[in-house]
C-alpha cells in the first residue's frame, strides 16, 4: 500500500516535470495556455446575483420636426449570474414612453429597451425614464434622452388662433425665419377652409424672412376647429416644420342666457325663465320650434316672423320632474338649418 502510494506520488512529480519542461521549450504554446485561461475568467459571472449593465446611460438624437415622435435604443445586458428584473417606475414627463413596460434577461442575455419622446414646440429637450431593477447594486436606474430639435426654421407665432363668426373670414399674419439656403418645398393643409398665403419673402438676408397670412373663410362651419401647417423645407434631412391651427366658429346667433341655473326646484312650484337669441350681425332668422330631451316643459316664442332678436318664454313644473338631478338639454331649431344647444342644470328639493 506504501509502495503503491509513493509510485503514485513520483508518477505525479514526473509528469509536471514534463509539463514544464515542454512550456519552457515551446513559449507559443504557452502563450495560447495563457489566452485561453484568461478568457475563461472573462466570461465566468463576476456577481453572485443579476447585474444590470448599459450601452450608455444618456443618449442623444436628432428631430426633424418640432412635431414628431422620435425613438433611441438602449442596450441593456444582465452580466451577473441570476435572472435580471427591470421594470419602468415612471418617466420625466407625459410625452415620454418606454416600449416595454417590464423586462426579464438570463445571465449573458441582452435586449433593445426602446424610449420615444414626443416632440413638441422648437427647444431642446431633455428627458427620462425611471427604472427599478432586482441588481443589489443598481436598484433604481435613470436612462436620459437628449433630442436636439431643428433650428433650420422658426415661426413667429410659434401656433395660430383664429376666431371668427359664422360666414366671417379671419386672417393672422406670421413671421418665418430660415437659415440661409433652406427654402419652402410644400405647404399642406387639411381643412379645405384655412388657407395660407405669402405676403413678403426677403431671401438676400440673413437669416431668411418671410411673413405669411393664415386665413379662414367665411363658409366654414360652426364648431371648434384644429389643424396644422406642414412646411416642407429643402434640406439634406428631409426636415419639416410644424405649425399648429386651432380656433373656433361661434354662431351668428348668440343666446342669453348660454346655459339655465334652476338651483333648488320645490315640488308644485312652476318657474318662468326668460331665453334671448339675438343675430350678431342683425340678419334676420325665425325660431321653428325648441324642445327639449326629457323635462316636461312649456315654451312660447314671441314671433314666428323673421327678426334678428327673438325671446322665448320657458315655463317649467317642478312636480313634473322625476329625477333629483336635473341635467337636461335645450334645443332650439332656427330657419338657417340650425340648432342651437341650451344646458339646463339644477336639482330637485325633497
Amino acid at each position: 500500500m506504501i509502495l503503491s502510494k509513493n509510485f503514485t506520488q513520483i508518477a505525479t512529480i514526473t509528469l509536471c516535470l514534463v509539463v514544464i519542461t515542454t512550456l519552457l521549450n515551446s513559449p507559443s504554446r504557452a502563450s495560447s495556455i495563457a489566452s485561453k485561461a484568461k478568457n475563461v475568467l472573462v466570461t465566468a459571472p463576476k456577481y453572485n446575483s443579476s447585474h444590470f449593465t448599459v450601452d450608455a446611460i444618456n443618449k442623444i438624437v436628432s428631430a426633424r420636426s418640432n412635431d414628431e415622435i422620435v425613438s433611441i435604443k438602449f442596450l441593456i445586458s444582465n452580466t451577473g449570474s441570476k435572472i435580471l428584473t427591470l421594470e419602468v417606475a415612471g418617466t420625466s414627463c407625459g410625452c415620454t414612453s418606454a416600449k416595454l413596460l417590464s423586462l426579464q434577461l438570463k445571465p449573458g442575455e441582452n435586449e433593445d429597451f426602446e424610449v420615444s419622446v414626443q416632440t413638441i414646440g422648437f427647444a431642446d429637450k431633455n428627458e427620462s425614464v425611471r427604472l427599478f431593477t432586482n441588481d443589489p447594486e443598481n436598484p433604481q436606474i435613470t436612462l436620459s434622452v437628449n433630442v436636439k430639435m431643428p433650428k433650420i426654421a422658426v415661426p413667429d407665432p410659434t401656433n395660430i388662433e383664429l376666431h371668427a363668426w359664422q360666414g366671417q373670414s379671419y386672417r393672422q399674419t406670421m413671421f418665418l425665419l430660415m437659415t440661409k439656403g433652406v427654402s419652402i418645398q410644400k405647404i399642406s393643409l387639411k381643412l379645405p377652409f384655412l388657407h395660407v398665403k405669402l405676403l413678403q419673402s426677403q431671401l438676400d438676408s440673413d437669416p431668411i424672412s418671410q411673413l405669411y397670412e393664415i386665413s379662414v373663410s367665411n363658409d366654414a362651419p360652426v364648431g371648434l376647429f384644429k389643424d396644422k401647417i406642414i412646411f416642407k423645407l429643402s434640406s439634406s434631412s428631409e426636415q419639416k416644420l410644424v405649425v399648429p391651427v386651432t380656433g373656433i366658429i361661434q354662431s351668428n346667433i348668440e343666446i342669453t342666457p348660454n346655459q339655465l341655473f334652476l338651483n333648488e326646484v320645490l315640488p308644485g312650484v312652476v318657474l318662468n325663465k326668460t331665453i334671448t337669441a339675438r343675430s350678431h350681425d342683425k340678419r334676420s332668422f325665425q325660431i321653428q320650434k325648441v324642445v327639449c330631451d326629457n323635462l316636461q316643459i312649456s315654451t312660447k316664442i314671441d314671433s314666428q316672423k323673421y327678426a334678428s332678436t327673438h325671446t322665448i318664454f320657458i315655463t317649467i313644473h317642478g312636480d313634473k320632474i322625476k329625477n333629483r338631478f336635473i341635467d337636461d338639454t335645450l334645443t332650439i331649431v332656427l330657419s338657417t338649418g340650425e340648432s342651437l344647444k341650451l344646458p339646463i342644470i339644477g336639482m330637485v328639493a325633497n
